[in-house]
């Protein structure tokens, strides 16, 4: 695992402000922001249309372990700060070792934003690469009411850096992450986000096969943009995770009708997490063939047991991370 901060008791006490008390500068800049007689640089970008009769969103960003602000700040604003007129917020914290220091670094910089820009409180997203991401879910998930969502990318973080706090939070707010399947950190980060969704977390889970931890050609990719995209629209519940793919399983049931056990073939483009659930005609779920297993993309098949429902219509959803698809069957004796 790379560095990673544990704010096991970081409150921010920020409160936020309408009123402008600063100079609204705008575009890509950076201040020092001087504690214990050091200077920490936070870098920013501010649209250069901002208009104080309109709020904005907002997305606090980390850099990872031996990248600076500046490229943290200039990665999202060409992933889609100047796109969609995000208000970005990246601390520069090398040479942080400390909770106490990285906890004032935190509340200045969000004080700062607070009170000189309109910053919508509903669209407040925390976000980081490596160290950063395992600062970004830290920071979510124990500030829930603060921030709307987490996206993580390659984020250095494990179940095990997770405090109870957090833990008690994971149904409080939304997360994605987008993480490589060569990733250093990868089985690390995998474990985690089973974990999250064991316990009912609401998660849009992006792993890329073949990218590496710091894989320059996705990172710096259209491919890499869309997926930034579908994690910010899934936080604000633009796109559900099952809306997250164009193509569906090509499912087929055979034979239907059916008597005592249904073969389901179907299809997978992208490594995800697999769910198949059978239903009656009402909708209700009385079985789940599959519970939340981890496949490759492939072809497959499975055998379905079925001699111990009624004669009837049933309907069998096969659901991933992606997508969902529904197909109907006919029960007979």
């Amino acid at each position: 695992m790379k560095k990673v901060f544990i704010l096991s008791s970081l409150v921010i006490s920020i409160f936020l402000c309408a009123n402008a008390l600063h100079s609204q500068t705008t575009g890509l800049f950076t201040m020092d922001y001087t504690y214990n007689g050091v200077k920490y640089p936070i870098s920013f970008y501010v649209p250069e249309d901002y208009s104080a009769n309109q709020n904005y969103p907002m997305i606090f960003g980390w850099h990872g372990n031996g990248m600076p602000g500046t490229d943290m700040v200039s990665w999202l604003y060409s992933t889609i700060g100047q796109k969609e007129k995000i208000i970005l917020v990246c601390p520069d914290i090398a040479g942080v070792t400390d909770g106490t220091t990285l906890s004032s670094i935190i509340n200045a910089a969000l004080q700062y934003t607070s009170t000189t820009y309109k910053i919508d409180p509903g669209k407040m997203v925390v976000s980081g690469f490596s160290m950063g991401g395992g600062i970004a879910y830290q920071l979510g998930l124990q500030n829930p009411t603060l921030f709307k969502g987490i996206i993580g990318m390659s984020p250095a973080i494990g179940s095990g850096d997770f405090t109870q706090t957090m833990w008690d939070n994971i149904k409080s707010i939304r997360m994605a992450t987008i993480d490589g399947d060569k990733d250093v950190n990868y089985q690390v980060v995998n474990t985690l986000m089973t974990d999250i969704k064991n316990k009912g977390g609401n998660l849009l889970y992006i792993v890329k096969p073949g990218v590496e931890h710091a894989d320059q050609t996705y990172f710096s990719s259209q491919e890499y943009f869309d997926d930034y995209k579908r994690c910010w629209d899934y936080i604000f519940g633009n796109v559900s995770v099952e809306d997250q793919t164009l193509t569906d399983f090509n499912i087929n049931i055979f034979p239907n009708p059916i008597t005592e056990w249904a073969n389901v073939s179907y299809s997978i483009e992208n490594q995800t997490y697999l769910t198949i659930t059978i239903q009656n005609s009402l909708g209700e779920v009385i079985s789940t063939a599959v519970n939340n297993q981890l496949v490759n993309s492939g072809n497959y098949t499975d055998l379905i047991e079925t001699r111990s429902l009624l004669p009837g219509v049933y309907f069998c959803t096969i659901k991933t991370d992606f997508s969902s698809e529904t197909k109907k069957f006919v029960v007979v004796k």
